[in-house]
């Protein structure tokens, strides 16, 4: 699946996880929110592991800003990009404590556990 993104007078066409790492690092932080915004629709299709889900959560406004736009992508499909333990504990250190609240109730558990 691909996306259509619009920045300035450009448009850029995504087609893989990779790219949002490119487009975010060189990006100002500031415009952050629109571009995941403008892939929030695709972010789904476009990332499809925990490797892929926590290297892009590392970039998205910076170090010390909100995640919750990116959370909020997922919504309850959370638990297809978080299958490891390690997963979990990563994304809990990289973010704000504000994002934890979103990010536990929309995770979700297997029953069975």
């Amino acid at each position: 699946m691909s996306c259509i993104l619009t920045l300035d007078q450009d448009s850029i066409e995504v087609n893989q996880w990779i790219e949002i790492i490119t487009i975010l690092g060189n990006t100002p932080e500031i415009e952050h929110e629109e571009i995941i915004d403008q892939l929030s629709n695709s972010m789904i299709d476009l990332v499809n592991t925990d490797e892929e889900f926590l290297s892009i959560l590392r970039v998205v406004n910076g170090k010390h800003g909100s995640k919750l736009s990116f959370l909020k992508c997922f919504g309850n499909n959370l638990h297809t990009v978080m299958n490891k333990n390690s997963t979990l504990s990563s994304t809990l250190f990289i973010l704000k404590s504000e994002d934890t609240e979103y990010l536990f109730s929309n995770l979700w558990f297997d029953e069975d556990c």
